[in-house]
Order: structure tokens, then C-alpha cells, then sequence
């Protein structure tokens, strides 16, 4: 985990620190923006550690407060096979990025009261109106399903325990059963929901977390979108309200590498 945890946060930063290169920030004294260079260095060696430990092979890390770059650290390898080594404007491909925003905008129509977390999922997606809980296989090894104790919420999707599974890290059978309908190949969000709701849920809301179940992320944070950008009314105005504030004017970056 702490592994994981160290990845995103370069992921992250290394996003930051490409937006912050081409703005052509200036390095700012840390202490004249409430920073300290000593504890500044502690995360210098830190990461440094991380590489010649050879958990990552490179890392873009950069700082800022109040609009003002207070430290920028680029260390090791973008290619380990070629040596090529890391430059501010490495491009990474980062994924289950879209969480941050999406959770932004959430919070967003929750301070203007357009959902409460204990608001019934199918409220804003219809979809999931009907949708049954796997309870076990009978003698001829079909699934068994009963109702859920209570309809999924929106706070449970967002907090990963609606009951909703990835199907790609396990082998149970509702594991198989998202993997034969393969929503994430369903090229659009709508044809997603429409694949997952003719699966059962894996348990019953919220008698997991998240933590016990991590294939349980991707579902939450795709539905999820799904509320945001009805409420919002269009992409558009989405946009507005999360990336553009801060300066996010390319969310995305395609490549032709592998």
C-alpha cells in the first residue's frame, strides 16, 4: 500500500509539474510561503530512497503554494531499458485520475444541495432501479439472488461499498458475470451502466468497504460521472467548474508509445 500510495502521489505531482513547466513558473523561496526547506529536503530524500530502492524508476515532484513553485525535483529514469532519464516534461500515464474531479464536482452539487449521500442510486440513474444481490449457487450451480437489504446509495458509490465489483482482480462468479458482459468495453458511460445494471451486485450494500474489496473502484467513480454531468446538464459547464479553475486547459494527453 505504501508502495501504491507513493506511486499516485508522484503520478499526481508529475502531472502538476508538467502544467507548472509550461506556465514557466519560478522557483519561489519556500519559507516566504509558509514552507521550510528542511522538511522540503526530507522529501527529496524520501522519493530518492523510493527510486534507488528500485520501487520506481523515476519521479517528477513539484510543489506550489498560492500559485507560487516552492520546490521541483526531477530524479531517475523514464526508460529503464534506453537509461533515458526523467525530464519535466515526461509524459505518465496515470489512471483512476478522473476520481479527483469527479469527486471535486460532487462536492460541488452537494454544497448546492443537488444529492445527499443517503439519495437511492437509481434516483439519478435509473438503470439501477431493479438490481439484485448474488446470494450464493444452487445445486445446479445457477446464481441465487435475493433483494438488496436497502437500494444502493450515492454515498455508498461513492465510498465504494454499493456492492459493485471491477471483475478483473477476482474469480468469483459475479466476477465472470461482469467479465462476460465486459462494460468497459461498452464504449460509452451510458452503455456501461446499462451492462453493469444486468449484473448482480456482489454483496450487499455496505456490508463491505472498499478497502476489503478494491475491485469495487472503477464502478463507483464511472457511475458517479454519470450523476455529476446530469446535474451539471452538459460537459461543458463540468469543465468550468472543476478544470478550468485551475488552469487544467488539457486534462488528457494522447501517445503512440506503448
Amino acid at each position: 500500500m505504501k508502495r501504491f500510495s507513493l506511486f499516485v502521489v508522484a503520478c499526481v505531482l508529475s502531472f502538476a509539474a508538467h502544467a507548472a513547466s509550461s506556465e514557466g513558473f519560478a522557483l519561489t523561496q519556500p519559507e516566504s510561503v509558509g514552507f521550510s526547506t528542511e522538511r522540503l529536503q526530507r522529501l527529496k530524500d524520501a522519493t530518492h530512497r523510493v527510486i534507488d530502492g528500485g520501487e520506481l524508476s523515476g519521479m517528477v515532484t513539484l510543489v506550489t503554494r498560492h500559485g507560487k513553485l516552492v520546490y521541483s525535483d526531477i530524479y531517475g529514469l523514464q526508460d529503464i531499458a534506453s537509461k533515458k532519464p526523467m525530464t519535466a516534461d515526461t509524459i505518465f500515464r496515470i489512471f483512476s485520475m478522473t476520481k479527483p474531479i469527479t469527486g471535486v464536482a460532487m462536492m460541488i452539487l452537494y454544497e448546492e444541495g443537488k444529492w445527499q449521500p443517503d439519495d437511492a442510486l437509481s434516483r439519478y440513474i435509473p438503470e439501477f432501479a431493479d438490481l439484485k444481490v448474488f446470494a450464493g449457487l444452487d445445486a445446479q450451480g445457477q446464481p441465487i439472488l435475493e433483494a438488496p437489504a436497502h437500494p444502493p446509495t450515492v454515498g455508498e458509490l461513492l465510498t465504494h461499498t454499493a456492492g459493485f465489483t471491477y471483475g478483473l482482480f477476482g474469480d468469483s462468479p459475479v466476477d465472470k458475470m461482469v467479465r462476460e458482459v465486459s462494460p468497459l468495453d461498452a464504449g460509452s458511460l451510458k452503455g456501461m451502466i446499462e451492462r453493469l445494471a444486468k449484473v448482480p451486485l456482489a454483496y450487499q450494500p455496505c456490508a463491505m468497504s472498499g478497502d476489503r474489496s478494491p475491485s469495487s473502484t472503477l464502478c463507483p467513480r464511472r457511475s458517479s460521472l454519470s450523476l455529476m454531468y446530469s446535474a451539471c446538464n452538459d460537459t461543458r459547464r463540468g469543465r468550468q467548474r472543476t478544470s478550468r479553475p485551475v488552469r487544467c486547459r488539457r486534462p488528457y494527453t494522447h501517445t503512440s508509445e506503448p
